[in-house]
């Protein structure tokens, strides 16, 4: 928001990038495929900005209006799809082999990582119900809605 001119992208240009796998080194990730995108904005170091903690991604899909500093056209609004990651809460310790997390209306089954983080997407915006089981407990059936402020599931 408010650049004082157009905004320079660049893709695939991997010149810029000497080492593209010590992006996915630095994170802890295995190497996965990637395509190099630099974009180049002006900022005022010294401005404060505070905001609230990203907890969603938005993808929009679609062809742009024109010319392209306006928002995407209506059709695009539509074809808005987005990832959210939660954690699960307990009081107690849970191992991530007794717990099985599910988005029932897709019948996909969600990794947990060992501090009960989680993450699901592409979702287009609507309400769907996560299936929590445990072992040796009866399944428990959370309703969520994307997107929204906070995905936590206490257990």
């Amino acid at each position: 928001r408010d650049q004082p001119g157009p905004i320079p992208i660049m893709a695939a240009q991997y010149d810029e990038l000497r080492n593209p796998t010590d992006v996915w080194n630095v994170l802890d990730n295995e190497i996965r495929p990637a395509i190099a995108c630099t974009v180049t904005v002006a900022i005022d170091p010294y401005q404060v900005v505070v905001t609230p903690l990203v907890r969603t991604r938005e993808l929009r899909v679609g062809p742009m209006a024109t010319p392209p500093r306006q928002q995407p056209d209506e059709q695009a609004a539509l074809d808005r799809l987005w990832t959210i990651g939660g954690w699960l809460r307990s009081d107690r310790p849970l191992e991530p082999e007794q717990v099985r997390l599910l988005l029932v209306e897709r019948g996909l089954e969600i990794p947990v990582q060992p501090d009960g983080r989680f993450i699901v997407g592409p979702l287009e915006a609507g309400t769907f119900t996560l299936e929590l089981a445990i072992e040796g407990r009866p399944p428990r059936r959370y309703p969520i809605t994307v997107p929204a402020a906070d995905y936590i599931l206490a257990v």
